[in-house]
């Protein structure tokens, strides 16, 4: 009897067991140009689509970005750079937690279906310079416990 309930479990245990995680390797952003002049719009896209299992699941994208300037060839993390949003589309951003002009964050999608997804931010930096635009993405669906992330370093260069 044990035997028989032995292995009716183990092949139920293998069918349950889902990935953790979620794959995050259909999701991206960019920047529309490498070089700018100062006080020209800087447009960020970011774009995704997940498994087709997954897009059936509900869940949240929330994205997160930072400016830093390029010293020597060497990145400044210790000071952000200030940039001014001219654009965010349908995504809502903490007002109050952006108030030092630093650190964006917003959801592209919040407790809804993860379905494909296409999203642009414009700011704008005055400054001149060497700037890397580092941002994470993160997604997490209400069966992936641990989500996922997709993080990168964007180069650009504002001129005069």
């Amino acid at each position: 009897m044990l035997k028989i309930l032995i292995s009716a479990l183990i092949p139920f245990l293998f069918i349950s067991c889902h990935d953790p995680y979620l794959d995050m390797s259909g999701v991206s952003c960019s920047l529309d140009k490498e070089t700018y002049k100062k006080g020209e719009d800087i447009v960020l896209t970011c774009k995704g689509r997940f498994f087709p299992e997954d897009e059936q699941d509900e869940g949240s994208i929330h994205l997160s970005f930072r400016v830093f300037k390029v010293l020597d060839g060497k990145i400044d993390y210790e000071n952000h750079i200030p940039y001014k949003i001219i654009d965010c589309g349908k995504m809502e951003y903490n007002k109050r937690e952006y108030r030092d002009y630093h650190h964006f964050r917003a959801y592209i999608r919040e407790f809804s279906r993860m379905t494909p997804f296409k999203e642009t931010v414009t700011i704008r930096i005055e400054d001149e310079g060497e700037y890397i635009l580092y941002f994470v993405i993160s997604a997490s669906t209400t069966r992936t416990l641990h989500g996922g992330v997709e993080d990168e370093q964007l180069p650009f260069k504002i001129t005069e």
